[in-house]
């Protein structure tokens, strides 16, 4: 019977804890683990460390415009040879201009005019070679930058590693060729730029050619503005540097300047049949535009002409560049 009671006493006290749905009690709460209860999440894809197909094409890209470069080169330094043999040959007839029978003062200095104005076209070409090269060393820059930004790409295939280290090495030869070539076409530029200012103050172009000003100003000319034409091309820069050989000033309408002009082109003629030039036309009217070009052409001499700006208050004024 004691032990009856004893069984007995202790269903009835694990009655609540084993048996709850027997009881009908309700389980007691048990403490639960987070992560067990957290939504299972699928591990993200590690990002690439290497993109392929971007590293290529800035490879692609910045090798182009080195074999872009690099082809222009001997171009370059052929066209400089070329140009200093030119000035080589002009200077010498700058300072032994060739003998002529019955030559005048005004033949000598015309013919030192011509020779220095064309050694003057020389110079700017040779300038203009400057900034051609100039403009492909900052393409060639740009190149090199992006070859060093893929240099800092982590974890570079070792194809394409070398093939970064052979565009890194093009590169560097490229930019060698370049800095050698631009050393001389400065030391040359500035060379022939002081001679020709040498020259020029030997020869003296007091006053820049043959200027032909109207004896008595016409009535009609008093701050009437000649129309700027239009007819002809933007003289831009060509007329830099260089000396006219001779100056016609339309303040007055009946200015006569044929009859020297014609003159003048004959006797440049003696010395140089191939003469031509550029004629700069600041103001003037078409009609005696078209009259110089038509007289040198009835001479077999070549003329273009050009428009500057005319600057309100400014002489119309005809220039004429030998070339």
């Amino acid at each position: 019977m004691g032990l009856a009671c004893l069984v007995v006493s202790g269903c009835s006290f694990l009655n609540d804890a084993v048996w709850p749905s027997v009881s009908g009690a309700q389980p007691p709460q048990m403490n639960e683990d987070p992560a067990a209860s957290a939504p299972i999440r699928t591990p993200a894809e590690p990002a690439p460390l290497f993109d392929s197909e971007s590293f290529n094409a800035t490879l692609t890209t910045a090798k182009a415009q080195l074999q872009s470069v690099d082809a222009k080169l001997p171009t370059y330094a052929i066209h400089l040879a070329n140009t200093l043999a030119a000035l080589a040959r002009r200077a010498e007839r700058v300072d032994n201009p060739p003998a002529i029978p019955d030559e005048s003062a005004f033949d000598r200095w015309a013919s030192a005019q011509i020779e220095l104005s064309r050694l003057n076209d020389d110079i700017i070409d040779l300038d203009i070679l400057r900034e051609d090269l100039a403009r492909d060393a900052a393409n060639l820059a740009v190149s090199v930058a992006q070859l060093t930004t893929l240099g800092h790409v982590a974890d570079i295939p070792d194809d394409n590693a070398q093939g970064l280290t052979r565009a890194g090495q093009q590169a560097n030869a490229v930019l060698v060729k370049v800095g050698h070539l631009q050393q001389a076409i400065m030391a040359d530029y500035q060379r022939w730029k002081d001679y020709a200012q040498v020259q020029t103050d030997r020869i003296g172009v007091r006053q820049a050619g043959t200027i032909l000003d109207p004896v008595t100003p016409s009535a009609s000319s008093n701050g009437t503005e000649t129309p700027v034409v239009d007819a002809w091309p933007n003289s831009g820069e060509r007329f830099k540097g260089r000396k006219p050989l001779m100056s016609v000033n339309f303040s007055d309408p009946e200015i006569a300047y044929k009859d020297e002009l014609r003159n003048l082109m004959q006797r440049v003629q003696t010395q140089y049949p191939d003469i031509a030039f550029d004629i700069e036309v600041i103001g003037v009217g078409i009609t005696e535009v078209e009259g110089v070009i038509r007289l040198l052409g009835n001479m077999n001499i070549q003329a273009q002409a050009f428009r500057t700006l005319h600057q309100a208050g400014d002489d119309p004024i005809m220039r004429l560049f030998p070339r």
